[in-house]
């Protein structure tokens, strides 16, 4: 069923079912916009590489064709949930999606990609539902979860027995986390660290109810001449870390990044990895 709502925070219309549990002012819709804008831009300068495409392989190796029930945590502006649903579809499968993130732009973006779905407004922390998964999609958000393994041990709770976890998150030596680290040292400090691929695959192989636990890795280049040479990258780049890092929203910190960015030995990698698992029947 379609149902046409419209988002209270933005004022704009949808088709899709939203359901939001979280209050959004002004500012912080200008702000969520912002994000995936810079998100956008940030994309264009990853040359090869795509780690999107063994999430896909992964479903379906793991499942025969029929209907799934597919959570998504953290979907942005939904054009991956929506490629899923769409390739997975034409090798017959037919994704019943439930996607989550806690962006108002993400969610009204979202809904507008899946608009035969249902998108939550909310922080994957307070979701709550009684609805079992076959696969639960954690595509770059790990990071922004407070406590993750304990959202990790939610996540599989919410698995069906058998059901396939996915994450995908950089790798050690991705360029993007060196910034990363920089950045959470010189204007983060108190900041919890973000989980790298490495350190996710070795605290899922302690876990007694997950077992096929597998990791691919993406490699890619990083176009470090525009992350040098152009200033719009450059604060895409830093209004990404900020999300990450609750940095502030201001000149005066922009400034202060750009100073540490200058000083940063880069290689010009870009290594994401795919980590599935799945849940002990």
């Amino acid at each position: 069923m379609i149902v046409n709502t419209v988002d209270e925070s933005s004022g704009l219309s949808t088709h899709g079912l939203i359901r939001s549990a979280l209050k959004t002012t002004e500012e912080q819709v200008r702000e969520g916009w912002e994000y995936l804008s810079s998100l956008r831009v940030l994309k264009t300068t990853f040359v090869e590489g795509s780690e999107g495409d063994a999430v896909l392989d992964a479903i379906r190796t793991s499942f025969e064709p029929g209907v799934l029930s597919f959570l998504d945590v953290g979907c942005a502006d939904g054009l991956f949930t929506r490629r899923a649903k769409d390739l997975l579809n034409l090798a017959g499968t037919n994704l019943s999606i439930t996607a989550i993130d806690p962006l108002s732009a993400a969610a009204l973006s979202t809904a507008r990609q899946i608009p035969h779905d249902v998108v939550y407004r909310t922080r994957f922390e307070d979701f709550s539902t009684e609805a079992k998964f076959d696969v639960i999609n954690v595509r770059h958000s790990l990071y922004y979860l407070r406590d993750p393994m304990s959202q990790v041990a939610r996540m599989t709770d919410l698995l069906k027995p058998g059901g396939l976890l996915a994450f995908t998150l950089w790798g050690r030596d991705c360029d993007l986390y060196r910034v990363y680290l920089a950045t959470r040292s010189e204007l983060a400090n108190g900041v919890s660290y973000a989980m790298t691929s490495e350190d996710l695959e070795a605290a899922l192989k302690r876990n007694s109810s997950l077992r096929d636990i597998g990791c691919r890795l993406s490699t890619g280049k990083i176009n470090l001449s525009a992350w040098r040479g152009s200033e719009d990258v450059l604060r895409s780049i830093y209004i990404v870390l900020r999300r990450q890092l609750n940095l502030p929203v201001s000149d005066g910190a922009f400034a202060l990044f750009r100073t540490s960015f200058q000083h940063l030995m880069l290689t010009g990698q870009r290594t994401f990895a795919v980590i599935t698992c799945r849940k002990v029947a």
